[in-house]
């Protein structure tokens, strides 16, 4: 495989990646989790970039677009270590300046410890998906008030619990009206498929083994476990394990096609801070840079190669992958 590494720019506690889709033109989104920290949007061709919005505002989880339009919601006031009980949801609009200018950012939900987002749309409307890592905290490591799982209505912004008692809620992932999320309480799917904005689902435990976050592609599951854990698991379908690597303070794993061939990527905060991508099928494994603390990366199709695009917050810098062959 081919790896050309490109920096894009330096950027102090780097936490969060996107994909946006803007007008039929790809864009990213990046942004910091450091108090006094900016969020960016990148032109994926030319990597030219500019300032998200131009407040003071940090803290940034997620940044997520609204599916089929040039709409943006963003996690913010989510601070290093778990400062976190003032954390908000704010809807991101352009304004007639353009993509690459700030962008017009609107609070519409205040949800303490909110620490992931996302939108599932079904044939009744677009619904947003908020999790919160606890309900409070009196220090730093009390997990005694555990988190829950939020529905809401686009442009309505209330939220309803759809499944309490959740400890250590980390991970979050969507694939169509399929919503997984993670926790100590194991791994839970709900199917958002007949959802009205108003019933209260049931959702189907996949496991009950401590994980931190999740990838979902056509083929397998993947996993972090337990809480930013010390291991990387490979699930098929029928959700039985058949793989699994060592972690390090692991933050990032996502699974899908490369180039054609069914890969995991695996991002380690501690050891020796790797970004990693592994051929499901051949077990090879490249490193793609040491030293970096990942915590987010998006992976996206752009013509012949494939973009990794990559918050390496070890290191503080933005950087894209380009992977070939």
């Amino acid at each position: 495989m081919n790896i050309m590494r490109k920096k894009i720019l330096d950027l102090p506690g780097v936490y969060s990646t996107a994909a946006l889709n803007l007008d039929g033109k790809l864009y990213f989104a990046v942004a910091s989790e450091n108090r006094g920290e900016k969020a960016y949007i990148i032109d994926a061709d030319s990597l030219e970039y500019s300032l998200l919005w131009d407040d003071e505002d940090s803290g940034v989880m997620n940044v997520i677009q609204i599916p089929g339009e040039n709409r943006l919601l963003c996690i913010t006031k989510f601070y290093p270590v778990f400062q976190s009980k003032k954390a908000e949801i704010c809807l991101l609009e352009p304004t007639e300046k353009g993509f690459l200018s700030p962008w017009k950012k609107t609070r519409v939900l205040a949800l303490p410890y909110c620490h992931r987002i996302g939108v599932f749309q079904n044939g009744k409307g677009k619904y947003l998906v908020s999790c919160t890592l606890c309900k409070d905290k009196n220090y730093e490591q009390d997990w005694s008030m555990p988190g829950a799982v939020y529905f809401s209505e686009l442009d309505d912004w209330k939220p309803t619990v759809q499944l309490e008692g959740l400890t250590k809620n980390h991970g979050l992932w969507i694939d169509g009206t399929d919503v997984y999320v993670t926790a100590e309480n194991g791994v839970f799917r709900f199917d958002c498929s007949s959802y009205d904005g108003h019933s209260r689902l049931s959702p189907v435990q996949l496991s009950d083994t401590p994980t931190s976050d999740i990838s979902v592609s056509e083929s397998y599951f993947a996993t972090i476990e337990p809480f930013h854990g010390n291991l990387s698991a490979l699930y098929d379908k029928n959700y039985c394990k058949i793989g699994e690597d060592a972690m390090d303070f692991g933050h990032v794993v996502w699974t899908g096609r490369i180039n054609g061939r069914e890969c995991v990527i695996e991002g380690n905060r501690g050891g020796r801070k790797t970004l990693v991508i592994k051929d499901i099928l051949s077990g090879e494994e490249t490193v793609l840079e040491e030293n970096v603390g990942p915590t987010q990366v998006t992976v996206v199709e752009k013509g012949t190669s494939a973009i990794v695009l990559a918050a390496n917050h070890g290191a503080g810098i933005v950087c894209i992958y380009e992977l070939e062959g």
